[in-house]
């Protein structure tokens, strides 16, 4: 049974998974079109009819292999069929199944929904543990079923959290969608999901609002979920007195992902505080500013600090501050504050200063964390000398006081780091290689012209080795490290060289390259590693082909035959591509190495 790398992993999906898997799952799963998916499903069904086992399909359900099945598949596919759907898991689609249902749900149905047996279902409610300390319960009645009981918020708010605590790991849509319940998935489309994520980044941004993760994507999955249940099961609740900027906010989100209810701006709306989204600019204190001169004045040498920057920067995280105190919100936590009180103990003495003015202005009680907040502040704009090279955004999942640390790290580190743009990760933006050379991001984010570096929040030992490198030996070196390793370089030693050319052609051969293996790689499964592999060989390898090394194989010559004779398609294609860089390179390609490029595709 020949099934490799991505046929592999869908057969693995396939055969781990308690649940149908849908088309669009593992198009978005794999990143590639359906089309080509179900050219590899329709090869997994052909090679298991050998066996004996039939892969199902039902419309709008999904692809799944029956359990009694899986153990006839045989062993050398290299695949574990161990996996079942935990506790946990099963009641967590259980809940959705009754929370999308308008009616009492039987345990027959959500057996068959969830593969399972009525009393392997009805045992399961027997110690049904997520509904704990929630407001929400399970109604039976017998000849109907289950349904749940409680009120609509509740019911949301708990979607909302299960949610989040099984998910709140994963950054990317691309990622979560496939983990969601799948009574979800059938309501709301990856696309749909896509969509109510931009138009809460762009609610975000037009705010000025930074959220945490968890804000953020507590808030997102609620609106997942409201926008998946049927409007007309929600209960009537009484309309809340929005401000302007609150239904400006929802108004917009309902407008992208085209949802306008006033039953939805409602529900919506009432959530928002709780969720930490506090957007009443008309709020905003006309002091601020005078208490934030009055602070500075706690600085002992002002001569170290850009005060103006820092009382421009401390502005809008207060304004925000304050907001929640005064809605009786509770305080943004700062899970590094002991870190930044052991290591910037200079600036943790002017930030307890400052946070006593602020007390006596304004009677807020003492914080701990707020002290933290402006101890990141003021170590941003601690003045040093800088020359600013690389032009770096950063993107933070977190507050805005993390960004602000992160920045003043970054700036203090790498004296040839320019800091562009610092934004928020929930923020809807597009970055542009013109202006931006590096991005610097907390969580991963998908982009595919600009590089990325991964870092923490508090930007350790670690992240800062994993910059330098980046700045040092990639692609942005300010003096590129091949003076002695290269020195007897055929291209490098001769003065005359134009590199820039030379540089342009390399380019034009990789994308050449590229475009070779992705003529072939449906034929032969090429997976995106083998692709970079096959691509990083090719770069490594051209000085070799100017130095016309001997071959590496004794038998080079009948091997490239018998590979001539065995895949006479892909050997004409890749002699192609070997003929065209010759010309190119004025080089010669031998034997050993050509070998080398079928070692990787094949």
């Amino acid at each position: 049974m020949a099934i490799k790398d991505r046929k592999r992993r869908i057969l693995q999906d396939l055969i781990t998974s308690n649940l149908p898997i849908t088309l669009e799952d593992f198009a978005n799963r794999y990143q590639r079109k359906e089309r080509m998916i179900r050219y590899d499903l329709d090869f997994i069904k052909d090679e298991l009819n050998n066996y004996g086992v039939v892969l199902h399909h039902k419309n709008k359900v999904g692809y799944f292999i029956l359990a009694e099945d899986k153990h006839k598949i045989p062993s050398e596919a290299g695949i574990s069929t161990s996996k079942e759907l935990s506790k946990t898991e099963m009641e967590v689609e259980i809940y959705f199944c009754l929370l999308l249902s308008d009616l009492h749900v039987s345990a027959d149905y959500l057996a068959e929904a969830l593969y399972s047996s009525p009393s392997s279902i009805s045992r399961l409610f027997q110690e049904y543990s997520i509904l704990e300390n929630s407001g929400v319960s399970i109604e039976v009645k017998r000849f109907h079923g289950y349904i749940l009981k409680g009120s609509s918020e509740e019911k949301l708010a708990l979607a909302s959290k299960i949610l989040t605590k099984e998910l709140s790991n994963y950054f990317i849509i691309d990622d979560f969608y496939p983990m969601l319940p799948i009574k979800l998935r059938q309501k709301v489309t990856h696309e749909f999901c896509q969509k109510l994520d931009v138009a809460l980044k762009i609610q975000n941004r037009n705010s000025d609002l930074w959220l945490t993760q968890k804000s953020y994507f507590e808030f997102y999955m609620y609106c997942l979920v409201i926008f998946a249940v049927n409007e007309e099961t929600l209960d009537l609740l009484p309309k809340k007195a929005s401000t302007p900027e609150e239904y400006e906010y929802i108004k917009g989100v309902l407008n992208v992902v085209s949802r306008g209810s006033d039953i939805l701006l409602n529900y919506l709306t009432r959530q928002m505080s709780r969720f930490g989204i506090i957007v009443n600019k008309e709020n905003r204190r006309e002091d601020l500013r005078r208490i934030i001169n009055f602070m500075t004045t706690a600085i002992d040498h002002p001569e170290y600090y850009d005060i103006h920057k820092f009382a421009f920067d401390l502005f809008p995280h207060l304004n925000q501050s304050i907001q929640r105190w005064e809605s009786n919100h509770a305080e943004m936590d700062n899970p590094l504050r002991h870190q930044l009180f052991t290591k910037y103990p200079d600036e943790k003495i002017i930030a307890e200063k400052m946070f006593s003015i602020l007390m006596q202005e304004l009677g807020i009680p003492y914080s701990q964390n707020e002290i933290s907040y402006l101890i990141m502040y003021l170590y941003k704009h601690r003045k040093s000398n800088e020359y600013n090279k690389v032009r770096v955004a950063v993107v933070c999942a977190t507050g805005r006081g993390f960004s602000n640390l992160m920045e003043a790290r970054l700036i203090n580190r790498f004296t040839n780091l320019s800091i562009i743009k610092t934004i928020s990760a929930f923020h809807h933006e597009a970055f542009s290689s013109d202006e931006i050379d590096l991005i610097i991001s907390t969580i991963p984010i998908k982009t595919k012209e600009i590089p990325t570096v991964i870092v923490s929040p508090i930007l350790g030992y670690e992240d800062i080795e994993k910059i330098r490198k980046i700045i040092d030996f990639g692609e942005y070196s300010t003096v590129l490290p091949y003076e002695k390793e290269f020195a007897g370089s055929t291209l490098l030693a001769d003065s005359n060289a134009d590199l820039p050319k030379y540089a342009n052609l390399i380019s034009r051969i990789t994308v050449y390259l590229l475009d070779t293996l992705a003529e072939i790689m449906r034929e032969y499964s090429l997976s995106h590693d083998k692709m970079l592999g096959v691509t990083i060989h090719m770069l490594m390898a051209i000085e070799r082909w100017y130095r016309s090394e001997k071959e590496q194989f004794e038998d080079a010559v009948s091997i490239y035959q018998k590979i001539a004779e065995d895949h006479p398609k892909l050997y004409n294609q890749m002699e192609e591509f070997f003929t065209s860089v010759e010309q190119a390179l004025q080089c010669s390609i031998n034997y050993s190495e050509r070998i080398s490029f079928f070692h990787y595709i094949l």
